[in-house]
């Protein structure tokens, strides 16, 4: 991440599930964001606080199964060309939302075409920060527990509930 009116840069490793539809858990030392289709619990261990939200597509518009189905319009899909990537390549494409509502000025999508899986992802802000996600150890298809897209809210921590029916 890169906050440029901050000047401050961060990185960070994690890990990333998702299975179709709704269903994603992102991880890592700074923030676990889980949803099971229904709930979304944001963690910060820093805060020590768990955010609940009702799950929304419409409010969640970078959710990791919808970063290219917010770009459809073909003039605001550029090809920016391929570079060989050891025995494959690797193609580059930059996306341009229809409208600002997302908060995102651009994105850059990286894809291996052995696979057609995005490599990486860049995008930038309409306040010209910088979020780029770098994909290794992918798995297709993988037996995943449905404990991955659950979240058990860790003792002493502050719960905030903002889902429409509150405490469940």
């Amino acid at each position: 991440f890169i906050w440029r009116l901050a000047g401050s840069e961060q990185t960070m490793s994690g890990s990333f599930a998702m299975e179709k539809p709704n269903r994603f858990r992102v991880e890592t030392e700074a923030q676990t964001v889980v949803t099971d289709g229904e709930t979304v619990w944001s963690y910060s261990p820093a805060t020590r606080q768990v955010i609940l939200n009702d799950y929304d597509p419409a409010t969640m518009p970078l959710r990791p199964d919808n970063f290219l189905l917010r770009f459809p319009d073909e003039d605001r899909v550029t090809y920016l060309g391929e570079q060989p990537d050891g025995e494959s390549t690797i193609h580059t494409i930059e996306l341009i939302p229809s409208d600002s509502t997302m908060g995102i000025a651009s994105m850059r999508v990286w894809v291996n075409d052995d696979d057609w899986f995005a490599r990486k992802v860049t995008y930038v802000s309409v306040n010209a920060d910088t979020t780029t996600y770098r994909l290794r150890n992918i798995s297709r298809n993988p037996d995943l527990a449905e404990s991955v897209f659950e979240f058990a809210i860790p003792r002493g921590v502050e719960v905030v509930d903002f889902r429409a029916t509150g405490s469940r």
